[in-house]
């Protein structure tokens, strides 16, 4: 079993290594990562925390979609985030599907203390594998 769940772990890791470096490629390209970092805020928020803030939210891809597009503000404080109109709806739509699936991503420790590791938005929440 703990082999099954090994390799299940490395294949979620192999396969998702791929898409997110494809996907932080194309945030660099469309100019997200001047104001944007994966796991640190810089003048927006980071997109772990913006992939956790609307984790389990039905219209997250919508909003996030209309807000890439047309600029926002008062979501993450007072200053906005600029509209990006330039950006193709494909190119949006992919950069959505690759932030909202960042907290599937997350590599935390079981408990404080404890041996092992697990995927997953939380600590509380066992998402893919337990190694």
């Amino acid at each position: 079993m703990k082999a099954v769940l090994i390799a299940a772990a490395t294949a979620t890791l192999v396969l998702s290594t791929g898409v997110a470096s494809a996907s932080e490629a194309l945030a660099k390209k469309s100019a997200c990562m001047s104001c944007h970092q994966v796991a640190k805020k810089v003048v927006g928020p980071s997109f772990n925390d913006v992939s956790a803030k609307y984790k389990g939210d039905a219209k997250a891809a919508d909003n996030l979609f209309k807000a890439i597009k047309t600029g926002g503000k008062g979501n993450w404080g007072q200053i906005p985030m600029p509209p990006h109109p330039q950006v193709s709806d494909a190119d949006t739509k992919k950069l959505v599907a690759w932030v909202l699936s960042l907290s599937f991503l997350f590599v935390h420790q079981k408990k404080p203390g404890s041996p092992g590791f697990f995927f997953g938005p939380s600590r509380a929440t066992l998402a893919c594998a337990v190694i």
